[in-house]
């Protein structure tokens, strides 16, 4: 095929670099994942903790049957500690 012919059948084709220029991040999604991340680990900690401290006041929550795990929460609270402080470094990372 003659280099005319094939030059006006087909349009030149843009580089694919243009694609990394006009790309915006609108919702800057890394950072509001961080948020997200070090938001599910503080409330593990917290609520976790806000119940720990709730029941050695010997309050319970209206219609709860049963006694509150402490293994469990305070598994949980680490868990939140873990998470948290990953949310942190990340945000901190930027």
């Amino acid at each position: 095929m003659d280099e005319a012919v094939a030059s006006s059948q087909y349009p030149a084709r843009r580089p694919d670099y243009w694609l990394l220029v006009t790309e915006v991040d609108i919702f800057n999604l890394n950072e509001l994942l961080a948020q997200l991340i070090l938001a599910l680990g503080a409330a593990l900690l917290i609520g976790n903790a806000y119940a720990l401290v709730q029941d050695r006041r010997g309050v319970k929550p209206k219609n709860m049957e049963g006694e509150l795990r402490r293994g469990r929460a305070w598994w949980l609270m680490g868990v939140g500690l873990v998470i948290a402080v990953w949310g942190l470094a990340s945000l901190a990372a930027r």
